[in-house]
């Protein structure tokens, strides 16, 4: 990477920013984090860089371009087709949430649809009611989980919500046993105590690093975040019965 990174300096890229942030994502969350580093690793093997994704996206792009695929151009040809405006609603989407709109808050309405969905499944995992939760801090959590879902996503992402947490039950109900009250590790894990973390899961595995970043900007606890992370992605797996 330090030999890439020394390669590139003299030839920066030319693609957007926000292009080597999406391939920079992909690298990171989908060949690093999925493919190389298992749960069984070790944390410390699991610590790789953001710059490495950014490194792997810049070559990337100079490996197409040298093959006559210009990805950038590509990029921006995608971008007006997709800056045209909607046949149902002439109003022109941008292909992907932009800072402007990480500032805005999610729709009310959005953010009770997906908060209902998380207290649904938090109540058959948990066995607790709504009497217990506190449904501010909840929502809290599920708006800066909709921060991190794509524009043309919003309408879909409470059914694409529901639909993951079914698919995951058994490891929401492994993440409970081991920090809810009376786990193993009961204490450990302050966010497990609100509906709205299991939209945080979800959008841990789909896209992490803009997680991250909205967490922190919104002055959140950094290592609130970081222990939902390192145990939902680490600690809910069937071996050795976890």
């Amino acid at each position: 990477m330090d030999a890439a990174v020394a390669a590139l300096d003299d030839q920066p890229a030319s693609a957007p920013t926000e292009l080597i942030g999406a391939l920079s994502e992909f690298f990171f969350d989908t060949v690093f984090t999925r493919a190389i580093v298992s749960p069984d690793s070790g944390e410390e093997h699991a610590q790789l860089y953001a710059r490495d994704g950014e490194v792997l996206s810049r070559l990337l792009l100079a490996h197409l371009a040298d093959h006559g695929l210009d990805l950038v151009k590509a990029s921006a040809r995608t971008g007006e087709l997709r800056a045209l405006p909607d046949l149902h609603t002439d109003v022109g989407r941008p292909s992907f949430r932009g800072e402007e709109n990480e500032e805005s808050e999610a729709p009310a309405e959005l953010i009770e649809r997906v908060l209902a969905v998380c207290e649904q499944h938090y109540a058959a995992v948990a066995g607790t009611s709504s009497k217990q939760w506190d449904q501010e801090s909840s929502r809290e959590l599920v708006d800066i989980a909709l921060r991190t879902v794509h524009l043309a996503e919003p309408e879909t992402y409470p059914q694409t919500l529901d639909t993951y947490l079914h698919e995951h039950r058994a490891r929401l109900e492994r993440l409970w046993q081991r920090y809810g009250p009376g786990g193993m590790f009961a204490g450990d894990l302050v966010l497990i105590d609100l509906p709205g973390c299991f939209a945080l899961c979800e959008r841990i595995e789909t896209t992490p690093l803009w997680l991250e970043r909205i967490w922190a900007k919104h002055g959140q606890e950094e290592t609130a975040l970081e222990r939902l992370h390192d145990s939902w992605l680490y600690d809910t797996g069937e071996k050795d019965g976890r």
